[in-house]
């Protein structure tokens, strides 16, 4: 069981993390979410982006005690990342 990644803590890993979520609070596609945008691209654009580095930060937080739990964590980020650029990739700009 490791608690340094990279040469840092994985507190401070998780501090990046929840820093990152945190601007991805306020920083989102606004042009893809138009009032037809299916509700869940909508949810998705909206806070999928802030979701995955939330789970990235628990993934951190959890990973010096227990691996499997920090794994599967970290999977759900990447589906969910996954997720979000898919409804990126489908949704046209307002300006279409």
């Amino acid at each position: 069981m490791t608690t340094i990644w990279l040469g840092l803590p994985l507190y401070v890993w998780s501090m990046i993390s929840l820093a990152i979520a945190i601007m991805y609070l306020f920083v989102y596609p606004r042009k893809q979410i138009t009032p037809t945008t299916a509700p869940l691209k909508r949810l998705l654009l909206r806070w999928g982006h802030a979701l995955v580095w939330i789970l990235m930060s628990i993934s951190f937080v959890v990973r010096g005690s227990n691996v499997v739990v920090a794994n599967m964590l970290a999977l759900a980020a990447l589906g969910m990342y996954l997720g979000f650029l898919f409804a990126l990739s489908t949704t046209r700009t307002s300006n279409s």
